[in-house]
């Protein structure tokens, strides 16, 4: 069983961004939140708006940090907070290189968008990136 750490959440700032995304995030984040053990970023997710779309994002640094939920909590901690002040619907992307990936984003309350959901933009989107765009609509 992986070593299991306790891990510090403080606000995201572009600069616990790798360099390389540092310049596509700057300038759009609405939300984030990061993980640190041990004075370095473990992860984080966060929410920046693309062509007047809210896109929800996460990245894990430290497989130790792969804990059962760690994830998991971190991404809905920052899907609530979005929602709590009127941002809906959230878009993310599915990267299915990860096996589990559409398990888990159905877990999170997303569904794929249907082609006649999609406009340009997000066909433009899903073009350049290689990965299908889903939605999650407000829960009751």
């Amino acid at each position: 069983m992986p070593e299991r750490i306790g891990v510090l959440l403080r606000p995201f700032a572009v600069e616990d961004a790798p360099e390389n995304l540092r310049a596509e995030l700057a300038g759009e984040l609405m939300h984030g939140i990061t993980g640190m053990f041990d004075g370095q970023i473990v992860g984080y997710a966060g929410i920046r708006e693309v062509y007047g779309r809210h896109f929800g994002f996460f990245h894990l640094n430290d497989e130790r940090a792969r804990q059962p939920f760690f994830i998991h909590r971190l991404v809905k901690i920052t899907i609530d907070a979005a929602e709590s002040v009127g941002i809906t619907p959230l878009f993310t992307f599915c990267d299915e290189t990860h096996a589990r990936a559409r398990l888990w984003l159905i877990r999170l309350g997303f569904r794929e968008l249907r082609d006649d959901e999609k406009d340009a933009i997000i066909k433009a989107t899903e073009d350049a990136t290689g990965q299908k765009v889903w939605i999650r609509e407000k829960r009751i």
